[in-house]
């Protein structure tokens, strides 16, 4: 392939582009800001998880409580009962073995009040988690709101820098061979890097070790003659 020593220069502007716009693609994927978040997501999810753990647990708690509170209306109500109809005057008998139930309730009542006061206790102490984790997800949110925000910032700077290092880019592109530039994508494709400068026998900005009868070879060559290294596959940019 031929190709104007001028144009073949441009190669290099076009490789120190693509070498840029690289380089902000790395740090595009690597901002010390994207494992932040990535920390603040897994810290978020597993708070999360309590959150609705505690939740489950306290809904448990109180159907547990509501039930216990119904016992204890109904043993209360009993004994009301059957303390009325004792205050009323009943056959002695009678009035005996009801008298036995109301104790029988009232030991009954305490049983059910202690256990009342138990339940009533861990639905405390669940609440207090759940506010507690509560609260340290709005905490979390007011973190990840703000790294969004710096990630955001960082990435239009390095996208508003890519814009710009693509339009330089196009432009140069546009002003060459398009045979020059399709193999130019070619190596790059291949090799990572589509041309390098050669300085007598030093190149840039991989030194190669390229061997001395290669070296006589490119430097023999026509100017406009596109040289690709045999030994290492690049376009090899004579200056």
């Amino acid at each position: 392939m031929r190709a104007s020593a001028a144009d073949q220069r441009s190669l290099l502007e076009v490789q120190a582009l693509d070498t840029q716009l690289a380089r902000i693609t790395h740090e595009r994927r690597t901002l010390p800001v994207l494992t932040t978040l990535t920390d603040l997501e897994e810290h978020r999810r597993s708070l999360d998880s309590e959150r609705i753990r505690f939740a489950a647990r306290l809904g448990d708690e109180n159907r547990e409580l509501r039930r216990v509170e119904m016992d204890v209306e109904q043993v209360r109500a009993r004994s009301v009962r059957h303390q009325g109809r004792l205050a009323a005057g009943i056959p002695a008998r009678e009035a005996q073995a009801l008298q036995a139930e109301v104790e029988h309730l009232a030991g009954r009542a305490r049983v059910l009040e202690d256990e009342q006061l138990e339940v009533m206790e861990r639905v405390e102490t669940t609440e207090d988690e759940l506010s507690k984790v509560t609260q340290a997800l709005e905490s979390l949110g007011g973190r990840m709101a703000e790294a969004e925000a710096l990630r955001d910032g960082e990435f239009a700077r390095l996208d508003a820098d890519s814009a710009r290092l693509m339009e330089r880019r196009d432009a140069i592109v546009s002003r060459l061979p398009e045979a020059l530039v399709s193999l130019y994508q070619r190596v790059r494709e291949q090799t990572g890097l589509g041309a390098v400068e050669l300085h007598g026998q030093r190149t840039e900005p991989l030194e190669l070790n390229l061997p001395l009868y290669e070296v006589a070879a490119i430097r023999s060559a026509a100017d406009d003659q596109v040289m690709v290294s045999e030994e290492y596959g690049y376009i090899i940019v004579r200056l």
